[in-house]
């Protein structure tokens, strides 16, 4: 009810005299829309609970910078790997969208808009990529040519840790404070969804609630503003969830991501950095952990098939006791059989 108050005084009803010619009815199912978009905002189908841990599959020069720096980085999800991945969602969401709704170019054109450059509303989306397996030679071949690493995260450490870090630069009195931003982030570690009817159940559940605002405002029970405002919310949880589907041909992969959504231009001021890949430049943010939380945080070191165990394990347990690492950091050898 305090999100519904905060709301009716943006809406511009501070005149006492106005909201009160405002009709019963419009209030109550303004609310109930509302609500519903706060409750399916919860993320009911990303669980951020693992029983298990993460892992992250990189060559040896990313493994000792994320080691040495205790910093983990997460990608602008416009510069995923996979363009197609992209266009299988927003093909996903338009299919339903239009062959099951009836809605019309300009809302349809609003929603698309959104979904398909966050950017327009301030916001921006950075993901980084973890499996569920810790040991898959597809992933030890893409990312880290054979002779790699991966590195294992507690999840709930991972999460609880990246919390706690997230804070801005806030002025006052010619003094700088910092300030928790968890109100204006959304973080999730949640497992891709590669199963097409999971993702047409999810994508479905929303648009039948955008459809619902849209008869609403259609009938007068909803103005121009609140309309917009919805489509806006709803289009942003919209490309969310759809930022955790890919296709079925990619699920021998099992792959989890950790996303971070930012909502606010001060945020992405402070955190956002760039990064050189493959003759193109990327936008990313960093997440910085403490000496203790990064010795919570990682569990495993595995070394790739290629590489000579006896030399690699020696070298990797030097560089983790001179980085005042915990020896209950576990060292371990891929299982794969490699003839070459």
């Amino acid at each position: 009810m305090k999100e519904f108050r905060v709301l009716i005084y943006k809406e511009g009803f501070e005149n006492l005299n106005m909201s009160r010619m405002l009709r019963g009815d419009i209030l109550r199912r303004w609310k109930d829309i509302y609500e519903q978009y706060m409750s399916f905002s919860e993320n009911p189908y990303f669980e951020d609970t693992f029983g298990h841990s993460v892992h992250h599959y990189t060559d040896i020069h990313a493994l000792m910078s994320i080691l040495r720096n205790r910093k983990l980085w997460l990608s602008d999800s416009d510069f995923l790997n996979d363009r197609n991945e992209v266009k299988y969602t927003l093909d996903l969401i338009s299919n339903i969208c239009y062959k099951e709704f009836d809605f019309n170019s300009r809302e349809m054109n609003k929603i698309f808009d959104y979904v398909s450059r966050p950017t327009w509303n301030g916001q921006q989306v950075f993901i980084m990529s973890f499996s569920e397996q810790d040991d898959l030679l597809p992933l030890w071949s893409y990312y880290s040519q054979v002779d790699g690493y991966n590195i294992s995260f507690n999840p709930p450490e991972l999460i609880s840790a990246s919390r706690q870090n997230l804070d801005v630069d806030y002025k006052s009195n010619r003094e700088v404070h910092k300030v928790s931003a968890l109100d204006r982030v959304k973080i999730n570690l949640s497992k891709v969804i590669y199963n097409e009817e999971q993702q047409t159940e999810i994508i479905t559940k929303i648009t039948k609630l955008m459809k619902k605002a849209v008869i609403d405002y259609r009938q007068g029970l909803l103005s121009g503003y609140m309309i917009n405002k919805l489509l806006i919310e709803y289009a942003g949880i919209l490309r969310f969830y759809s930022l955790n589907f890919k296709q079925i041909h990619f699920e021998p992969e099992q792959e989890t991501r950790l996303t971070v959504l930012l909502e606010d231009k001060n945020l992405l001021k402070q955190y956002l950095n760039h990064r050189s890949s493959n003759g193109i430049v990327i936008p990313y943010i960093e997440l910085n952990f403490s000496v203790d939380q990064f010795n919570s945080v990682v569990k495993k070191i595995m070394i790739g098939p290629k590489n000579n165990l006896d030399v690699s394990e020696k070298g990797l347990k030097s560089f983790l006791y001179h980085e005042d690492y915990k020896e209950s950091i576990q060292i371990t050898k891929s299982l794969i059989p490699l003839r070459f």
